[in-house]
């Protein structure tokens, strides 16, 4: 069975070190110029420039001119949108309360059934991103756009079988306590490629990850 590893490039976030400190600082406090970052970093200007080229050449940051005074405008930076995606979210919590709401209202029934529509909305924006009428066309650029997503997956494919694995999960901390939210993943995966999926493995079974198989 041919494997394919699909993977993130690893984030600045990941790791201690001063491209992750010069985006916590612009995310503290807003557009730093470089004599700024300097000083709260306590390194030197040539240390800081080359920091910058790397996270600009990267699209975490934005460059503009500021004037303060009457002397000449300074460059300042700034967090990108894509850098902003890094930091941690707190759409968790809002969806387990959205969930808790409608099962108290409505029944679980219901919440699976939001759930379930909300996994086919996502999995109609997924394909979007592709024309092509072959299945394993369609799978292949999925598992891109789940890479630019920042869901990284296995491919598994052979003559007969394609699968997906994943073992990082985008709702893990909500999925171990509603596992519809599996379901839902499993709806989006449907609609994205137009075939029938299902769950052969989840990791809240005791597996390492999670795998949904596509019929061909």
């Amino acid at each position: 069975m041919e494997e394919m590893t699909i993977s993130m490039e690893q984030s600045p976030l990941g790791h201690r070190g001063p491209a992750s400190e010069i985006l916590q600082l612009l995310q503290r406090r807003g557009p730093l110029s470089i004599k700024a970052l300097e000083e709260a970093l306590g390194v030197s200007t040539n240390a800081v420039r080359e920091q910058l080229q790397h996270l600009l050449a990267a699209g975490l940051i934005t460059t503009s001119k500021k004037r303060h005074g009457t002397g000449r405008p300074a460059h300042v930076y700034a967090l990108s949108d894509k850098a902003q995606a890094l930091f941690p979210q707190s759409y968790g919590v809002l969806v387990k309360l959205l969930i808790e709401e409608i099962v108290k209202t409505s029944g679980a029934p219901a919440a699976q059934q939001w759930l379930n529509a909300v996994g086919e909305r996502l999995g109609d924006e997924l394909a979007q991103d592709h024309t092509t009428e072959a299945l394993r066309e369609r799978v292949h650029a999925v598992v891109g756009v789940l890479e630019q997503r920042g869901t990284p997956v296995t491919l598994l494919e052979d003559e007969h079988s394609l699968s997906l694995q994943g073992w990082s999960c985008p709702f893990f901390d909500l999925a171990r306590d509603d596992h519809g939210l599996c379901e839902m993943e499993r709806h989006m995966l449907e609609h994205a490629l137009g075939a029938q999926v299902t769950i052969a493995e989840r990791r809240f079974d005791g597996h390492a990850g999670c795998r949904f198989t596509i019929e061909t």
